[in-house]
């Protein structure tokens, strides 16, 4: 036991000679920079920090980390950990305040109406939310109620139908019947009384989501009936001619339209041209359809 003492008293002399350690009142003191990592406990395992876990004073524990934790641990400000964890610049923006300029949303609760969306999860849904179509899937009116119910031209309220060459009147017969249940029976029909090539009237402003459509119009033919031409905007619908020999009610010309985007544009009724045995260029139109099939 002398003897141990002995030396270790020996290497304390040393070291204090040395100033690799000071004695004081509170024991021995290890000179900075003399205690490199080798000479600490080892820890128990990688990714460990130094410090306390433990509420209160005491003794150094390790803390669990992680590669990702020291991965935000060593940048060099806010901006850089935003980086590390792959934030975009939304993640500084108010929640009051966000602007988004790009990107897409799916797999969300459909948008109500009175947030700005639809309240729906389809197109044809869609458009029923927000009044565009009917149950069924069609345009619920051209331009008014009197004229989704019966479809007769000349009944609809001033301004729905602009004349925009010649002149059309009204007139009243007893020979035009129903045409399916979105008609109710009106005797009569309009026609240009002009008589003169490329007469027209149009439906001011008619709007069409992309898809299919069927364009009906009943006419009546006669030895004086023109060609009739039907266009939305400066697209030409085709073309039906109104000539016959004797006089032939509730003729029905189909036209079908196919746009590919939503389109708001008029839709027009002109005389273009004649049959050769026709006498005139008069067209009757008694009644407007259109149905929406795709």
């Amino acid at each position: 036991m002398t003897v141990r003492r002995m030396v270790l008293q020996a290497a304390v002399a040393s070291l204090t000679q040395n100033q690799a350690i000071t004695v004081d009142a509170n024991g021995l003191l290890i000179s900075a920079g003399l205690l490199s990592y080798a000479y600490i406990q080892n820890v128990s395992a990688t990714d460990k920090l130094l410090g306390r876990v433990s509420v209160g004073a005491g003794s150094i524990e390790e803390i669990a980390c992680t590669a990702a934790g020291r991965a935000i641990l060593d940048d060099a400000d806010a901006a850089a950990q935003r980086t590390t964890l792959g934030l975009g610049t939304i993640a500084t923006q108010a929640a009051n305040s966000v602007s988004i300029s790009g990107g897409a949303i799916s797999g969300i609760t459909d948008l109500a109406v009175a947030d700005g969306g639809t309240g729906s999860s389809t197109a044809a849904a869609a458009r029923l939310a927000l009044g565009l179509v009917d149950a069924n899937d069609r345009i619920p009116r051209l331009m008014n109620s009197a004229i989704y119910r019966s479809g007769f031209i000349g009944n609809v309220a001033s301004g729905d139908i602009t004349v925009v060459a010649g002149s059309f009147a009204q007139t009243n017969d007893a020979n035009a019947t129903d045409f399916d249940d979105l008609w109710v029976t009106q005797a009569g029909h309009r026609y240009n009384s002009t008589t003169a090539d490329l007469d027209e009237f149009k439906i001011s402003g008619l709007v069409l989501n992309a898809g299919t459509y069927v364009i009906k119009v009943v006419c009546v033919k006669n030895a004086d009936g023109g060609i009739l031409e039907v266009l939305h905007g400066t697209t030409s619908l085709g073309t039906y001619d109104q000539y016959n020999a004797g006089t032939s009610y509730n003729q029905i010309a189909s036209f079908t339209y196919s746009p590919t985007t939503r389109v708001s544009a008029d839709l027009r009724f002109r005389c273009n041209g004649k049959h050769a045995s026709s006498s005139d260029y008069v067209i009757r139109t008694s009644r407007i359809q259109i149905m929406k099939t795709a």
